[in-house]
């Protein structure tokens, strides 16, 4: 793995002076600090000051860029109103220790939150930049995922998520979920299956968390209304006859199969997955569900 970091980093094309301008210009309704930044140091500056516990020691915005960045010409970064909300939200690819690793800056009036949306099957580092795709925001996320093969996802903003770009979102009609979730092998018993059953007809849920370790105790919990609401239009807007989900590497052969079960008006949907690694549309449905 060391020696794909090092040849990503020696492969990588020295081209300095992308700015913002390379981005869409997509104006929005109101001013926030983000507007005025005009130069790497004033983000790093920001960014430090905003956020201290990115790691700013090792921050770097003049660094060599990727060459799929080159030649795609992303921006380092560039500004957008990413959530609709009417202020530009900060898109920002920072070199954190020879590694680039995309972040997102959201504003709202006078609040700024920070994202981490880095490839989550990225290990050699990802780099991206906004798109507008029917009008609609998005970000483009590419990276060398496992085998040194580069992979891009599309990313939209919905529900307080970041989940694939669906091109043609039908309102899928679910009635309820069932899902077996294990996040870790068999030398981390310490953390915990899931066990969820979800009816959305009924806005109930019954969650069992258990152990493979018996001096753990089992546990019942339920999902509040607003996370299932969430969950549910998160499964509504995907394409759930393509959802992404990766399959387990050589080097992770003690990864358990995550699987879940979605009972539509049509028909019922089998998807499993190793971990909890699967694509962003199904790390939000897990980080929901999955209680630790």
């Amino acid at each position: 793995m060391k020696v794909l970091r090092i040849m990503f980093v020696l492969g990588i094309t020295l081209v300095l002076g992308f700015s913002c301008k390379n981005a869409p210009n997509i104006k929005s309704k109101f001013v926030t600090k983000i507007d005025s930044l005009n130069s790497e140091v004033e983000i790093i500056n920001f960014i430090k000051e905003k956020f201290p516990e990115v790691e700013s020691k090792s921050i770097s915005l003049n660094a060599a860029l990727p060459d799929f960045a080159v030649k795609s010409q992303a921006p380092r970064w560039s500004l957008n109103d990413i959530d609709g909300n009417g202020y530009k939200d900060l898109l920002v690819n920072l070199n954190l220790d020879h590694t680039f690793y995309t972040y997102v800056i959201f504003a709202d009036s006078s609040k700024f939150s920070i994202c981490s949306i880095n490839s989550i099957w990225d290990f050699a580092g990802s780099f991206s930049r906004f798109v507008t795709i029917k009008n609609e925001p998005a970000i483009l996320l590419s990276g060398y995922a496992m085998g040194n093969t580069l992979t891009t996802d599309t990313l939209v903003y919905k529900y307080d998520s970041f989940v694939e770009y669906n091109s043609q979102a039908s309102n899928n009609r679910v009635n309820k979920i069932e899902m077996h979730l294990s996040a870790s092998g068999v030398e981390s018993d310490h953390f915990p299956n899931i066990n969820a059953f979800i009816d959305f007809t009924t806005d109930s849920s019954s969650c069992h968390k258990w152990f493979s370790n018996p001096s753990y105790k089992d546990f019942i919990y339920t999902i509040g209304k607003a996370d299932i609401h969430k969950i549910l239009n998160i499964l509504r807007y995907a394409d759930l006859n393509k959802i992404k989900r990766r399959k387990v590497d050589s080097g992770k052969s003690d990864q358990p199969s995550s699987r879940m079960r979605i009972f539509t008006d049509k028909k019922t949907l089998a998807i499993s997955d190793y971990g909890l690694e699967g694509s962003y549309t199904l790390k939000e449905l897990y980080k929901l569900v999955y209680k630790y």
